[in-house]
């Protein structure tokens, strides 16, 4: 498992990290509905048209036994949630747990979900490649961030990372060891992500957030 530390900034600042239609093809946004009338909403991976990669600690833990009425959405080509009810969306009939990942409350708990039909191919919906691991200068985080009053998913951002290795890595920020020394930093003026946010770099998928680091299964 890759994890990757990281310092991160606070708050949406400035408009110009809004992602727009296209940006980020592979992000989606899954919706969980259950019984209980709850709502929650995370960031997701399409990873291939029918199957999204997520990170979710309740889906992962009801993969066995669903709770009555548990309904799994995925909305793809969105970025804004005032166009939620217009946008392409698919139910899930199946989720997969990452059996790999998870051993403790402190580890990644990856979910794949298999939808009922698969989307179709634009270019505002296309799935990623997964590459654990690769950094660069064109690192970037993307997922979904809250509006400040009424604490619910909003818009969809990007936040700028920087990568660097060796000595001037290990004297400013924090340190990760995978195949050669490299970390991650998060400019502060650059929107805050939650957990299951994306790092992408190059169109790839190198990592989901969890806490103050990332990770992805082997």
């Amino acid at each position: 498992i890759l994890n990757l530390c990281v310092i991160s900034g606070e708050g949406l600042r400035d408009k110009k990290y809004a992602l727009k239609p296209g940006d980020y093809p592979c992000l989606v946004l899954v919706e969980v509905k259950t019984s209980s009338g709850g709502v929650q909403y995370l960031n997701g991976c399409l990873v291939t048209l029918s199957w999204v990669l997520t990170l979710s600690e309740f889906l992962y833990r009801v993969t066995n036994r669903p709770p009555p009425n548990l309904e799994v959405c995925v909305y793809a080509g969105l970025v804004s949630m005032a166009e939620i009810s217009s946008s392409v969306n698919r139910s899930v009939k199946r989720l997969v747990p990452d059996e790999v990942s998870f051993r403790s409350h402190q580890d990644p708990a990856l979910v794949l979900l298999q939808l009922r039909s698969p989307f179709l191919r634009s270019k505002d919906i296309s799935p990623a490649t997964i590459n654990v691991g690769m950094l660069s200068t064109e690192s970037r985080i993307v997922g979904w961030v809250r509006d400040q009053d009424t604490q619910t998913f909003s818009h969809a951002v990007f936040s700028d990372v920087e990568s660097f290795s060796g000595k001037v890595c290990n004297r400013r920020y924090n340190m990760v060891q995978y195949r050669e020394q490299m970390c991650v930093y998060v400019d502060p003026d650059t929107p805050h992500l939650e957990d299951s946010a994306l790092l992408v770099n190059n169109g790839y998928l190198t990592a989901f957030k969890q806490l103050d680091s990332y990770a992805l299964s082997p």
